[in-house]
C-alpha cells in the first residue's frame, strides 16, 4: 500500500480536525478589535513611505495573552528566501531570485512602544515578514493595550506581487505593520503569499496620507469634508470626473482628440502635498492607489431594499479610456446584485482603480479594488464584478481565505456567473456574447452552451486528468491549475447545484441569513453550514462532507425504463461518490423536455425507483448543473432499438463534451516515409474536451506509392491514476535485396501509473509497463515472380518493457531521471500469412534473445536572469544476449536501428538521409569520422554530455563516449527546438587512434538530425499532461 503524501493527507483530514477543534472549544465565539490610527507619507523620487501607527488593541478572547503576533508583510518583498518568492519559484517564476535590490522592498525603522516603553520585537525564524512582541505584562481578557511605532516601507516593483510600483504609479497594500487574527484556534500568523490571501481582524482606521498634489488616490474609507485637504480633493476629484464624463462621452472614445502616448508618461510631481484623511469601520485592511496620469468617473448606485445611495468611482489612465467608458455600469450593477441576493452594502463608496497589479488580474480591498489589464470590454467586467463582490465574500464576511479560499474565491466567483446569467440571459454563453459569436466558434459548436457551463468545463479539465483536489484544501498546497479549476470554478458549478437543488428562493434565503448572522466576523465553513442548513431545513452533508473536503464525483445513471399501465417506473443508479440530489427531466412528444423535479440523493453503488408519468425519454441533470462526470448515461428512451445512444454528432478535429450526442471526430490525416510515399486519410476519433475516461482513435492512409492501406489505431482507458492503452500501426519496412517488399504491423498494450501526483508538487513519478507484438510480413516486390529460392515467411520479434521515470524540480533547477529494462526476442514463421498474437503464445519458438537496461539523467540549472542555462545529460545502456534484438546506439535510434519500430521515422533505410534522422537519442553523441558522423551499435555505453546555452535554442555542448565499440570526446553546437534537434560535432577525438577531426580536415561538418514526430501528437500532449504544472 502506497503512502499517501502529506499535503494530500492534510487536504483529505484539514476538514475533520478544524470540526474537531471546534467542538471540542469550550468559549463562544469572539474576535478581537483592533483600531489604527495612521499617518504616512509618499516619497515617489525614493519609492518610499515614511509613517506612524498607533493600534489599540481589545483582547475580547478569554485568555490572558502574553505576546503579539504582527505581520509585517512588505518583508515578504525583500530577497529569494521568503515564503511569496519560494511560491513564486514552485511556480516557475524567477524574477526575485534575480531581481536587483531596487527592485525589492521591505519594511524596517520599527520601534514598537507601550505606554513610551519600548517592548522587544523578534522575527520569526522561517518568516521575516512575521514577527512577535513580547508583552511587558499579560493582557487580560477585556483588557486594551496600544501601541505605536515608526516604519519605513521600501516599495518593490510592481512586476512581484500586489504591493508595489510601476514607475509613478503606486499600490500600495499589505503596507504597515498589523495583528495577526487571534480566535478560538489560538494565533494565526502567517507569511504573505500570491496564491493564498488574506486573514486579518476587524476594527477602524484613521488614516493621513501625504502625496505631492498632483496625484489622484483611490482609498479604503471616507474622506471627511471638514478637513480642509479633503474638501479640495472632492472638488479636485469632481473636476477630473466633470472632464473624464465630457472626453468619453459617445458611442467611442476619440484617441486622436490628444496624444495618448504623452498623457501616458508620468507628469512631474507638483512641489506642493496634500494630506488626505480618511476614516472606515468595519474592516479589517486598508489599501490605498495613487497615479498621477488618472481620469476619473464618477457616478451612484440606489441598494435594492434600502435605497440608500453608495457613491461609485472609476480610475483609469488615458491609455484605458476606451475600454473604461461604461466601467462605473459594471461596479454599480454588481454592487446592486450582490446587495440583492446576499445583503446590503454598508459602506459609503465603492471603487474601481485602474492599476499595475502583478499577482492576478485584479484585486480585492475593502471599499477599493485594483484591476489589472483586462484586453475587453466584457474582461473588465468580468474583473470588476468579481473584485467588487469580493467586498462580500472576504471583505464583510472575513473567513480564513488562506485556509478557506474556497469560501470566498468559490462563493464570489459563483455570485460573479449568476450577475452575468441574470444580467444578460440568453445573450452571453459559453464564449461571451452570443451574437458577437465568430464562424470558428459556431463551426465548433461553441455557441449555444449556457455561460455557467464554463464553470464545470473548467473544472472536468483538472478532474477527469485525475489531478485536481479537495476545496477543502490549504491555499499553498493547491497547483496553480487547480486554484483556479477547484478553488474558482469548482466552487461556483457546487454552488450552481446546491442552489438549483434547494430552489433559489430557499438558497438567497440561506445566504442572506449567513450575511446577516456573520457579517464583520469571521465566519467557518461549519457557520455557513449551519445557516443554510437552518434556513432550508434539510441535512446538506452532500454538500459540506462531499463536494468540498473530497475529490469524489457525481455520476447518476438511469438503468432502466419500465412502462406500466399507469406510470413508468424509472431506476436511477449512483455510479459516483458523491450521494447529492440529483433532478429528473421528461421529453414530451413535440421533442421539449420539462423538468418532473429534484429527489433525494442516493447512497454510492445503490438505486432507487421512481413512478413518472409517460414520457418519450427521461433524463438526469438534463440542465447540467450537477457536475455529472459522465454525462452520457443519464438519458434512456421508453421505446425503440438504442434507448441509450444519444444522436450522433460527426465534427471536424473535436468538441466540447456534449451529454446529448455520441460524439465523432475526424480530421484529415498526411504523411509521407520514403518506403510508402505520400500517405493521405482521414483520423477517427472520440476524444473530446474535457477529456473522457475512455478513448479510441483510428487513422487508415492509403499509400500513393505502396499502393496499400496503411495507418495506426489507439484505445485508452483512465481509471483514477492509472492508464491502460493499446495501440497498432503498420507501415512498409525497409526493401530487402530488392527482392522482397516488407511490412510491419506492430501491437503494444501499456499500462502506465503516475506516482506522487499531488498537483501542487511539480515532482513527478511515472511507471509503465508494456508488451510488443511486432510482425515483419515479407512479400515479393511487383516486378519479382516468385524465384522459387527466396521463401515468404513473417518474422516476429516480442518484447516486455518496464520504465521507471522520475522528474524534480526546484528554483532554478529541473532534472529527471528514466530507468527501462526491455526483453525481446526474435521468431521467423515461415509461413506466408500473419498469424495472430495468441496463436503462437507470448513467446513462440525464439531463435534469439537479448535484454537491455537503459539510465538517463539529465537537467538544466538557470545561471542568469535571461534564462540562460547549463543542462547535462548522462546516458548508460548495456545489452545482454543477442545484441540485435535491441539496439544500444552512440547517438540515438534512426529508422534501421529501431528493432521495436518503437518510433516513426522518415525512412527504414540506411543509405539515405531520411534514413538517418534519428527519431530518439540514446548516447545522444555523434563521434565525427571523415566526412560523416558514426552511431555505432555496441553491447555497453555510457556517454556524459554538458552544454552552455548561447542564443534562440543555441547550445555549445561537449561530452565523451565511452563504449565496448569506440570512444572519444566531441564539442560543437547544437540546436534544439524540441520536436528538431540539429547536432554539428566541430572538434572529435578519438583515442584509440590518436585522431582528430574537424570540420576543417575532413572537408565539412558532419550534422546530425533528431526529429522526434511524438512530440507532435495532440493525444501525448494532453494525455501526458503537459498543459498542467
Amino acid at each position: 500500500m502506497r503512502k499517501l503524501n502529506t499535503t494530500l493527507w492534510a487536504c483529505l483530514f484539514l476538514p475533520l480536525l478544524l470540526s474537531a477543534q471546534v467542538d471540542e472549544a469550550t468559549a463562544p465565539y469572539f474576535q478581537q478589535d483592533v483600531d489604527h490610527r495612521i499617518e504616512v507619507a509618499l516619497h515617489d523620487a525614493r519609492h518610499e513611505l515614511h509613517g506612524t501607527i498607533t493600534t489599540t488593541y481589545q483582547n475580547n478572547s478569554p485568555d490572558s495573552l502574553e505576546l503579539l503576533w504582527i505581520h509585517l508583510w512588505p518583508n515578504a518583498y525583500r530577497d529569494g528566501t521568503t515564503a511569496l518568492a519560494q511560491q513564486q519559484f514552485r511556480e516557475g517564476n524567477l524574477f526575485m531570485f534575480w531581481a536587483m535590490q531596487r527592485e525589492l522592498g521591505g519594511i524596517d525603522s520599527l520601534d514598537f512602544r507601550i505606554d513610551g516603553a519600548p517592548v522587544p520585537l523578534s522575527f520569526n525564524e522561517a518568516h521575516q515578514d512575521i514577527a512577535r512582541i513580547d508583552l511587558p505584562e499579560p493582557l487580560a481578557p477585556g483588557a486594551s493595550l496600544t501601541y505605536t511605532t515608526p516604519f519605513r516601507v521600501r516599495i518593490p516593483s510592481g512586476k512581484i506581487s500586489r504591493l508595489g510600483h510601476i514607475g509613478e504609479s503606486y499600490q500600495l497594500t499589505q503596507w504597515y505593520p498589523k495583528p495577526a487574527v487571534y480566535d478560538r484556534d489560538g494565533w494565526h500568523p502567517m507569511p504573505y503569499l500570491n496564491q493564498g490571501e488574506f486573514y486579518s481582524e476587524y476594527g477602524s482606521f484613521d488614516v493621513s496620507i501625504t502625496v505631492p498634489a498632483n496625484y489622484v488616490v483611490g482609498s479604503t474609507g471616507d474622506l471627511d469634508p471638514s478637513e480642509a485637504d479633503n474638501a479640495r480633493e472632492l472638488d479636485f476629484l469632481d473636476s477630473l470626473a466633470l472632464a473624464t464624463a465630457r472626453r468619453v462621452d459617445g458611442s467611442a472614445f476619440d484617441a486622436e482628440a490628444f496624444d495618448t502616448d504623452e498623457a501616458m508618461e508620468f507628469p512631474a510631481s507638483s512641489s506642493r502635498t496634500k494630506t488626505l484623511r480618511y476614516r472606515q469601520s468595519n474592516v479589517h485592511d486598508f489599501a490605498w492607489f495613487a497615479d498621477k496620469r488618472w481620469w476619473v468617473l464618477k457616478g451612484e448606485v440606489e441598494l435594492p431594499y434600502s435605497g440608500r445611495s453608495v457613491t461609485s468611482w472609476a480610475m483609469f489612465t488615458p491609455a484605458a479610456a476606451d475600454l473604461w467608458r461604461a466601467s462605473l455600469a459594471y461596479i454599480e450593477d454588481a454592487t446592486y446584485y450582490y446587495s440583492k441576493w446576499n445583503g446590503e452594502y454598508p459602506y459609503n463608496h465603492v471603487t474601481a482603480v485602474d492599476g499595475t497589479i502583478s499577482a492576478g488580474g485584479g484585486m480585492e480591498y475593502p471599499n477599493v479594488t485594483v484591476i489589472g489589464n483586462s484586453g475587453s470590454a466584457l474582461g473588465l467586467e468580468t474583473v470588476i464584478v468579481h473584485e467588487v463582490g469580493h467586498n462580500w465574500f472576504y471583505g464583510i464576511l472575513g473567513s480564513n481565505e488562506r485556509t478557506n479560499a474556497w469560501m470566498d474565491e468559490g462563493i464570489n466567483s459563483f455570485n460573479e456567473t449568476r450577475y452575468f446569467v441574470e444580467k444578460y440571459g440568453d445573450k452571453i454563453g459559453l464564449t461571451g456574447f452570443e451574437d458577437r459569436a465568430t464562424p470558428l466558434m459556431e463551426r465548433f459548436d461553441l455557441v449555444g452552451k449556457s455561460y455557467e457551463s464554463r464553470n464545470v468545463l473548467a473544472y472536468f479539465l483538472s478532474a477527469r486528468m485525475a489531478v485536481d483536489q479537495p476545496m477543502q484544501c490549504h491555499s499553498n498546497d493547491f497547483s496553480p491549475i487547480n486554484y483556479g479549476a477547484v478553488v474558482y470554478t469548482k466552487t461556483a458549478a457546487a454552488f450552481d447545484y446546491l442552489r438549483n437543488s434547494l430552489g433559489t428562493e430557499r438558497f438567497d434565503r440561506g445566504m442572506q441569513a449567513y450575511f446577516d448572522a456573520w457579517k464583520f466576523k469571521h465566519p467557518t465553513p461549519g457557520d455557513l453550514r449551519a445557516s443554510l442548513e437552518g434556513s432550508a431545513g434539510e441535512d446538506l452533508g452532500w454538500f459540506f462532507d462531499g463536494l468540498v473536503p473530497t475529490t469524489g464525483q457525481t455520476d447518476y445513471a438511469i438503468s432502466s425504463v419500465r412502462n406500466g399501465d399507469d406510470a413508468t417506473a424509472v431506476t436511477v443508479r449512483n455510479k459516483g461518490e458523491i450521494e447529492g440530489p440529483w433532478s429528473l427531466h421528461g421529453q414530451r412528444e413535440d421533442g421539449d423536455w420539462e423538468v418532473l423535479g429534484w429527489y433525494p440523493g442516493v447512497a454510492a453503488g445503490e438505486q432507487t425507483e421512481v413512478d413518472m408519468p409517460a414520457y418519450q425519454a427521461y433524463r438526469i441533470d438534463h440542465d447540467g448543473v450537477m457536475l455529472d462526470n459522465n454525462p452520457h448515461n443519464n438519458m434512456l428512451r421508453t421505446r425503440g432499438l438504442l434507448k441509450a445512444v444519444e444522436p450522433l454528432q460527426l465534427g471536424a478535429i473535436t468538441r466540447l463534451d456534449d451529454g446529448n450526442r455520441t460524439q465523432l471526430g475526424w480530421l484529415p490525416a498526411s504523411g509521407w516515409n520514403e518506403q510508402d510515399g505520400f500517405m493521405v486519410g482521414a483520423a477517427l476519433h472520440n476524444t473530446v474536451l474535457p477529456l473522457r475516461d475512455f478513448e479510441w482513435m483510428a487513422m487508415p492512409m492509403y499509400a500513393l506509392g505502396s499502393k496499400q492501406v496503411n495507418g495506426m489505431a489507439r484505445v485508452s482507458w483512465k481509471r483514477n491514476a492509472w492508464r491502460f492503452e493499446g495501440t497498432g500501426r503498420s507501415f512498409s519496412d525497409a526493401a530487402r535485396s530488392d527482392i522482397y517488399e516488407i511490412r510491419y504491423v506492430r501491437h503494444e498494450l501499456k499500462a502506465i501509473r503516475d506516482f506522487n501526483r499531488n498537483p501542487a508538487d511539480r515532482n513527478r513519478a511515472k511507471l509503465e509497463l508494456g508488451a510488443i507484438d511486432l510482425r515483419s510480413l515479407w512479400g515479393h516486390a511487383p516486378e519479382v515472380n516468385d524465384p522459387g529460392f527466396a521463401p515468404l515467411q513473417t518474422e516476429y520479434r516480442r518484447a516486455l518493457r518496464a520504465s521507471y521515470s522520475l522528474d524534480r524540480a526546484n528554483v532554478r533547477t529541473q532534472q529527471s531521471l528514466q530507468l527501462r529494462l526491455t526483453w525481446s526476442g526474435q521468431g521467423v514463421n515461415e509461413a506466408p500469412y500473419y498469424d495472430t498474437f495468441a496463436s503462437q503464445g507470448i513467446f513462440p519458438s525464439l531463435l534469439s534473445r537479448g535484454s537491455v537496461w537503459e539510465a538517463n539523467w539529465e537537467g538544466e540549472h538557470e545561471v542568469s536572469r535571461s534564462g540562460a542555462n547549463w543542462s547535462w545529460r548522462c546516458y548508460a545502456g548495456a545489452s545482454h544476449g543477442d545484441q540485435n534484438m535491441y539496439a544500444l546506439r552512440t547517438m540515438g535510434l534512426s529508422g534501421t536501428s529501431d528493432l521495436l519500430r518503437d518510433h516513426l521515422t522518415f525512412s527504414r533505410e540506411f543509405d539515405t538521409f531520411a534514413g538517418r534522422i534519428f527519431a530518439q537519442e540514446q548516447g545522444g553523441l555523434a563521434l565525427q569520422g571523415g566526412t560523416a558522423y558514426s552511431n555505432h551499435s555496441v553491447r555497453s555505453l555510457l556517454t556524459v554530455k554538458v552544454a552552455r546555452s548561447l542564443f534562440a535554442g543555441m547550445d555549445v555542448y561537449g561530452g565523451a563516449v565511452f563504449s565496448s565499440g569506440q570512444e572519444g570526446v566531441v564539442t560543437g553546437l547544437e540546436w534544439d527546438a524540441g520536436v528538431l534537434k540539429l547536432q554539428v560535432p566541430l572538434v572529435t577525438y578519438i583515442p584509440a587512434g590518436d585522431v582528430w577531426y574537424t570540420p576543417a580536415t575532413s572537408g565539412s561538418p558532419a550534422v546530425t538530425v533528431v526529429f522526434n514526430l511524438e512530440k507532435l501528437s495532440p493525444y501525448q500532449a494532453l494525455r501526458g499532461g503537459t498543459f498542467l504544472p
